[in-house]
């Protein structure tokens, strides 16, 4: 399914607080840009770069900046994509789910420390067309996978976010944290937000 908006102009890279001053992750909620409530979703295409974040990917392929306030209709039934965090989320299969779209960033670390990356994974209600299998997606580290993640559960008329860990050693002064789409190319949504890497000493629950 399309969701019809107009894509962003906006490609620059600025630097913004983090959610927490232990949070390595810039913009982790994707909180910036805030979306105005009469444009409510934002397309961010291969490539570009929005307020720490880059796009990778081919330019064809796109991830979705989701506002609070942006809802579909289906025959009469309002879908919501409400946030895990914050009033903005990411959906990794952008406006049209073609494949492996994502987002990287790298966060400044100490070669040798243990850190905890966590981020949070949305589900559409399976019911809909269009949104009917899990939500999936790939973790990167430096370019090596950490696995695939899923998340099957729901919420009528809504997302379901689910909560994950990682525990990794950093192997030099920068890390790179990726994210791609693995989602099934028949279902559209799946959702990131709440992305944070702080060092073990600092993590709770």
């Amino acid at each position: 399914m399309w969701r019809f908006v107009l894509a962003s102009a906006c490609c620059g890279l600025f630097s913004v607080a983090a959610a927490s001053t232990q949070n390595l992750i810039r913009n982790g909620s994707f909180e910036h840009p805030l979306l105005p409530a009469d444009n409510p979703l934002q397309i961010e295409r291969g490539g570009t770069r929005f307020h720490g974040w880059t796009v990778t990917g081919p330019r064809n392929l796109a991830v979705s900046l989701i506002n609070v306030n942006y809802t579909e209709n289906f025959n009469g039934n309002i879908l919501h994509f409400s946030p895990a965090q914050g009033a903005q989320s990411l959906d990794l299969s952008g406006p049209s789910n073609q494949g492996p779209v994502g987002v990287k960033q790298t966060v400044a670390t100490i070669a040798g420390d243990a850190y905890v990356l966590s981020f949070s994974l949305a589900n559409q209600d399976d019911t809909y067309t269009f949104y009917s299998r899990p939500s999936a997606l790939e973790v990167f580290i430096d370019g090596v996978s950490q696995g695939i993640f899923k998340n099957n559960r729901n919420t009528a008329n809504d997302l379901t976010w689910r909560k994950f860990k990682l525990n990794f050693t950093a192997a030099k002064g920068a890390t790179t944290i990726q994210f791609v789409n693995r989602t099934a190319l028949d279902d559209n949504e799946c959702g990131l937000d709440a992305v944070s890497v702080v060092p073990a000493t600092a993590a709770t629950n």
